[in-house]
């Protein structure tokens, strides 16, 4: 019941019936032994950003990408992150942009862009 794999499936269980907050503590306690391990930090941050503590998802994407500078998932859940903190974030708008400059076709990127763009013509 220890191991980081079962933490990790509990925190896939909790995420599955929406409790956010729930998940992402048992997806913490799944990568407190493996700090390095990308999805479980993904996951950590994504149930944060879910459970609305967008300030513990930024500095936990933050940290994924510090070990991996690729994952685009990440970029992707930092900009939204970030774009909720502050909708004329710059640093979002460079994210979605590298993450589009990747993969022209990456569904979160286009649509973080599609909201900048809404947001932008409603003002």
């Amino acid at each position: 019941p220890a191991s980081s794999t079962v933490k990790f499936m509990q925190g896939q269980v909790e995420e599955h019936f929406g409790k956010n907050e729930d998940a992402a503590q048992f997806f913490k306690q799944a990568g407190q032994n493996n700090r390095v391990n990308t999805v479980y930090m993904f996951k950590v941050a994504e149930s944060e950003k879910k459970a609305g503590k967008t300030k513990l998802a930024i500095e936990d994407y933050r940290h994924l990408l510090e070990n991996d500078k690729n994952f685009q998932p990440a970029k992707t859940g930092l900009a939204a992150s970030l774009l909720k903190e502050d909708p004329a974030s710059a640093e979002a708008r460079t994210l979605i942009d590298e993450v589009l400059a990747n993969d022209p076709t990456n569904k979160d990127g286009k649509q973080l862009e599609s909201e900048i763009k809404s947001d932008k013509n409603s003002k």
